[in-house]
């Protein structure tokens, strides 16, 4: 990120600086004055080809997005809706990997303060921000956990990703990086802060699968007891007929991990036989 607390004016050539883009590689450059955080996410989003068609959902896209591979300038930032969000937004994508050129016109600006902090934050805030990854880590060790407990209910045993033991050898090796206290190590940290979200995406989608299956095993209960229970206005005979249909379906509906295929066979099979008995005369009645 590199950031300008004057307007633009024309001047000599300059050395050349690796912060700055070189001619012809802005990729998109947006006057920002009086712009909110949503109209200004909108335009970066259809420069990478995701037409959301509002604001409000290109921000949340873009904290979904992995990479966001362009160059922009954005100039007059401290004078748009709301600076301090912008900024906030900005730094969102630099996270994802855009490079950004801010352009400031009032250098006494909180906004400005806000982004140099953000563009060269200090040690204590990089070691803040490598602790923060820690406690995302060991919530994933714990979504693992969880997601192994329920995943193990239900057959076939889905695996789980493996997310969290690689991701703390990784904020090891992180911790020990010779350019920790260096402008380098930024794009690092934030790459690795990135990766661990990924992470812990896979977890979440892995517990969500798991559920679903929980949640059919538990429907399938619920229809057996219903059907069970369409049996207590029949005779005595007529339950015990259909009793070893049920004990086979209880069985399978409360072993760990349920084959829930099997499953729903039996629990059909024996809502066919309660059907059949429910839709004739009681035993002994007559016609």
């Amino acid at each position: 990120m590199c950031i300008s607390g004057r307007p633009r004016t024309l001047r000599p050539p300059l050395p050349v600086d690796e912060t700055v883009p070189p001619v012809g590689s802005v990729d998109l450059a947006l006057d920002v004055s009086g712009e909110t955080v949503a109209q200004v996410a909108e335009r970066v989003a259809d420069r990478l080809g995701l037409h959301t068609g509002d604001g409000a959902t290109a921000v949340g896209r873009f904290g979904e997005i992995r990479t966001v591979p362009l160059t922009v300038v954005a100039e007059g930032v401290d004078y748009a809706e709301d600076p301090m969000a912008l900024v906030e937004f900005t730094d969102l994508l630099a996270a994802r990997g855009a490079r950004l050129l801010l352009v400031f016109r009032n250098p006494e600006s909180q906004s400005l303060e806000l982004a140099l902090r953000m563009a060269d934050p200090s040690k204590d805030e990089i070691t803040a921000r490598l602790d923060r990854v820690h406690d995302r880590i060991e919530h994933i060790a714990r979504r693992e956990r969880a997601a192994h407990d329920r995943a193990a209910l239900v057959a076939p045993v889905r695996t789980v990703p493996q997310e969290a033991t690689g991701l703390r050898l990784d904020l090891t090796t992180l911790r020990c990086d010779p350019e920790r206290g260096s402008r380098r190590f930024l794009p690092k940290l934030a790459a690795f802060e990135s990766a661990v979200e990924s992470g812990l995406l896979r977890v979440e989608e892995a517990i969500g699968l798991a559920e679903a299956g929980v949640a059919r095993r538990d429907e399938l209960r619920g229809r057996l007891e219903a059907f069970y229970a369409l049996l207590a206005t029949r005779s005595l005979e007529e339950e015990r007929a259909t009793a070893p249909l049920y004990r086979v379906a209880h069985n399978l509906l409360y072993q760990a991990p349920c084959e829930l295929t099997e499953a729903e066979r039996a629990v059909e099979r024996f809502a066919e036989a309660v059907r059949r008995h429910t839709h004739r005369p009681r035993g002994g009645d007559r016609q």
